[in-house]
């Protein structure tokens, strides 16, 4: 087989792209198999801490540095799925309890949980519930706030999304706060610092690995992936993805539960052939 992606970077998102359960479709593994055995380099860009990823990383190859928490970590994986010292490592600035418990007071339906490298802390449930969010984190007081958090993981209904957004971004500003809002699911919505995002992430591995831009791909699904689109060569997103981030790929994948990255490295292949 021909060794067609050699120094080339492929990295895929996670929920809504890579896989919609906790299964990665059969597909997918098969083809970041075939991709992996033509010379490139494979990994994943997620919202999702380390300690989120477990399950996803027995699943599928990966031989390229991990970026978790939307790009403020990155870190390589050993033999076993264990992640290794970071490369990259960034928390949200202090300050940023007086925004969530504004929130919080402002907007009493919303659930607001902070977001380490081990846990997820679910500070105020939201009338929602989701599951992804109550499975993985503890309920706990306001007076358990230690501040050394990565992201701030929001649970809302998507026509609250917008005002609730807008106003954070107010108060943020207010509090000189360097951080920003980005949309990552359908009820989602998170707070990261303003330095942090999986484009700026993906062009710290390319210098990492020596790989050139113009031999990167990218896919996701949803406006925290925008960045990471926007900076690689090639770039797709499966059928059902945010109408912002579907404008920006140069191809529309199937449906995440098909097998969309499979159906992108396919179309990567077809064009190296």
């Amino acid at each position: 087989m021909k060794n067609v992606f050699n120094n080339f970077l492929l990295v895929s998102d996670i929920d809504g792209t890579l896989t919609d359960l906790k299964f990665v479709p059969k597909r997918n593994i098969c083809a970041i198999e075939r991709f992996i055995e033509q010379g490139g380099s494979f990994t994943i860009a997620t919202g999702r801490s380390p300690c989120a990823v477990a399950n996803i990383i027995k699943q599928i190859k990966i031989n390229a540095p991990v970026i978790c928490l939307n790009g403020g970590y990155i870190a390589e994986i050993n033999n076993n799925g264990n992640f290794m010292s970071p490369y990259h490592n960034i928390v949200l600035p202090q300050g940023i309890d007086k925004l969530c418990r504004y929130l919080s007071q402002k907007f009493p339906f919303i659930g607001i949980s902070s977001v380490s490298l081990e846990k997820y802390d679910i500070f105020q449930k939201s009338s929602i519930n989701d599951e992804r969010v109550l499975i993985r984190g503890t309920e706990v007081s306001w007076d358990n706030w230690n501040g050394n958090f990565h992201k701030i993981l929001m649970t809302m209904e998507p026509d609250e999304m917008s005002v609730v957004a807008e106003e954070g971004s107010k108060k943020a500003k207010e509090l000189n706060l360097d951080v920003y809002f980005v949309k990552t699911g359908m009820y989602f919505l998170e707070i990261v610092p303003k330095e942090v995002n999986k484009g700026k992430a993906l062009l710290k591995i390319t210098d990492m690995l020596g790989i050139d831009r113009q031999r990167t791909a990218a896919i996701g699904d949803n406006n925290n992936d925008i960045e990471m689109i926007g900076v690689a060569k090639y770039s797709s997103a499966p059928e059902i993805s945010s109408p912002e981030l579907k404008k920006e790929v140069d191809f529309l994948a199937g449906k995440c539960e098909n097998g969309a990255v499979a159906d992108f490295i396919e179309y990567l292949e077809n064009i190296f052939k």
